[in-house]
C-alpha cells in the first residue's frame, strides 16, 4: 500500500512543498468548535492551553450551572491513566463519565467543554470513525488524552523560509481527503502531471 507520508508534492519551481507531517495534539485541537475550560493545570498543560484559575471558575459558576446537554460538555481529568492510555474523560453536563477503573477526581480536576455539541460530535466523526453518541465521547477521550494514533496533516510549505503557509488536517487516517482539500483551496498545489514532481522526501531518498 502506497504510504503517502514518504511522499511530497513540489511545484515546478520548487517554491512549494505539499507533504504530509505530524501534528501536535495543540494543532489538531486549533479548530476545535468550542471553548475548552480548564481548572486543572496538570490537564491544562496536557491539552497546551492556560489553565483557568478559581476566581475566574467562580465568576462564571451562574454560566456553568446553566449549561445543558446540547451546549456543553464535561471533562474530566483522572490522574491514573486507564488500561488504554486515558486520562482525561468526556461526559454530559450533569453527569459523571463511564469509567471501568476506580476514578481520581475531584471538582478541582474538572473543566467544560462549551460550544454545539452537535458540531463537536461532527468535528470527532472527521477526526475518527466514532458514529454513535458513547463512541464519539471515548475518541473524544482518547484525543484530549493524547492516546489516539499521532495526528498528520497536510502542510504547504514556502521552501524559500522554511515558513508553513497553511495545513489541512487529516481525518479518519484518509490522507487524500486532506491532499485533495489542499489542491481545492490552494489553485497552486493543485496536481497536474505537467506541474509537479511527485518523489520521495530528500531526507528518505538516501
Amino acid at each position: 500500500m502506497l504510504d503517502f507520508s514518504h511522499y511530497a508534492l513540489y511545484d515546478s519551481a520548487r517554491t512549494m512543498r505539499l507533504s504530509l507531517e505530524p501534528m501536535t495534539r495543540t494543532q489538531m485541537l486549533a479548530d476545535f468548535p468550542g471553548e475548552i475550560v480548564i481548572s486543572s493545570p496538570l490537564l491544562a498543560a496536557r491539552l497546551g492551553c492556560e489553565a483557568a484559575d478559581a476566581e475566574a471558575m467562580h465568576r462564571r459558576r451562574e454560566e456553568f450551572a446553566a449549561l445543558d446537554e446540547e451546549s456543553a460538555l464535561r471533562i474530566w481529568l483522572n490522574r491514573t491513566p486507564a488500561r488504554d492510555g486515558r486520562i482525561a474523560y468526556v461526559s454530559a453536563p450533569d453527569s459523571l463519565p463511564d469509567v471501568e477503573e476506580e476514578p481520581d477526581w475531584g471538582i478541582s480536576s474538572a473543566g467544560f467543554l462549551i460550544g454545539s455539541v452537535a458540531e463537536i460530535a461532527g468535528w470527532v466523526k472527521r477526526m475518527t470513525d466514532a458514529d454513535d453518541p458513547a463512541s464519539i465521547l471515548r475518541e473524544l477521550s482518547r484525543i484530549l488524552s493524547g492516546c489516539s494514533e499521532p495526528p498528520h496533516a497536510a502542510q504547504l510549505t514556502d521552501l524559500s523560509t522554511g515558513a508553513v503557509i497553511m495545513t489541512w488536517p487529516v481525518r479518519c487516517a484518509n490522507p487524500i481527503h486532506a491532499l485533495s482539500a489542499a489542491a481545492e483551496s490552494w489553485p497552486e498545489v493543485r496536481y497536474r502531471e505537467e506541474d509537479f514532481d511527485f518523489s520521495l522526501k530528500s531526507d528518505l531518498a538516501d
